[in-house]
């Protein structure tokens, strides 16, 4: 039993924080031989033959090529290497500029194509019109791949520092650190396993500045981009769209307000300003005074349906020193613009007139 660390077993677990994360944000193309090696592993650990492999460029990519998959219907008695391949031809050669392997794995399918009969490749181009896929996508169970280093390189830690894992468990940690190592999230099914490359760009941030946890973050542009172009917004960990994080100005006041997810809509605000906001929504003056240095100053407010507190109140000020206005958020129940500013200081009215008068 390991009940507390030793000095060199705690910069030990610096050293694999690092170097787990390091994995866990690499965005270098797959090892895709270290990958099918350590998957098969898996496959066999589990009492299965690894099946046939594919490659795609996006866990989006897997997913549309798995949703078509369950809904061609291979009437031919083909191979099902075959049909794979003849759908992620169809799905991905012709629809986005591939690059490197992916462009490769396209043109292997080509001899295959080549082998299916002019009826049989008719027939099977029309089911393929058939199918007509927006964004209906099914739900896939995963793993991880390299977003799986946190768990992998907690175990790691634990067997480094002496803690006892069976047979079984020591072969199947090994596996996992080395699918974690080599590519990003895979889908694995008996007859077939789609692995998706790692993202082109991923950008993240310190959950906060005593903890060593990560969040997806980008302020410009997107957190994760994959080489096929598919792309994930986040601001400080809260998914959100493209237009929020590169077009705040074209937001609306309706799209802001009816808004279902709070922390989507504060980040939204949080893009647009409020000074632009309150121009858009019409608030309601609660309460208006002036400054002791003669500057007005108001309490706003804004319902919001699906806000925790159905309502954002805010305290509208001027800077004396640059004329600008500026907005700070105060507690809904706030009812005065001094009662307000008194709560941004931290004191009650009373003593923030004393503060101010002295």
């Amino acid at each position: 039993m390991i009940n507390s660390l030793t000095a060199e077993q705690e910069e030990l677990l610096s050293v694999y924080h690092d170097r787990w994360l390091s994995i866990g944000t690499n965005t270098e193309p797959a090892d895709r031989p270290r990958a099918e090696a350590a998957i098969s592993g898996l496959y066999r650990l589990a009492g299965k033959e690894p099946p046939p492999f594919v490659w795609v460029e996006s866990p989006l990519a897997a997913v549309r090529l798995l949703t078509y998959i369950q809904e061609f219907d291979n009437k031919w008695g083909l191979e099902e290497s075959t049909v794979y391949l003849y759908l992620v031809r169809k799905l991905f050669a012709n629809s986005i500029p591939l690059k490197g392997e992916a462009r490769d794995t396209a043109r292997e399918s080509l001899p295959l194509i080549s082998m299916i009969s002019g009826p049989i490749f008719r027939e099977m181009e029309a089911e393929f019109d058939r199918i007509h896929i927006e964004q209906d996508f099914r739900y896939f169970r995963n793993y991880g791949g390299q977003l799986e280093a946190g768990w992998v390189a907690f175990y790691k830690y634990c067997q480094e520092i002496g803690v006892e894992y069976d047979k079984t468990s020591t072969d199947g940690l090994e596996l996992w650190a080395e699918q974690a190592q080599s590519c990003g999230m895979w889908f694995a099914f008996d007859e077939l396993c789609v692995i998706s490359e790692r993202p082109e760009i991923m950008n993240v941030e310190p959950f906060s500045p005593d903890v060593r946890t990560y969040r997806l973050h980008s302020e410009n542009g997107p957190a994760m981009l994959f080489r096929d172009g598919f792309s994930l917004y986040y601001h400080h960990g809260v998914r959100v769209t493209q237009q929020i994080i590169e077009q705040p100005e074209t937001l609306t006041a309706d799209q802001i307000l009816n808004e279902p997810n709070a922390e989507v809509r504060r980040v939204m605000i949080e893009k647009v300003g409020y000074e632009r906001f309150m121009s858009l929504v019409n608030p309601e003056v609660l309460d208006e005074d002036f400054e002791p240095t003669g500057n007005p100053r108001r309490l706003l407010s804004v319902e919001l349906e699906n806000d925790p507190d159905g309502v954002i109140v805010v305290v509208e000020l001027k800077c004396t020193t640059t004329g600008k206005m500026y907005y700070l958020r105060v507690p809904p129940t706030m009812r005065t613009c001094l009662q307000a500013v008194a709560w941004t200081a931290g004191m009650s009215p009373e003593d923030y007139v004393v503060l101010v008068e002295s």
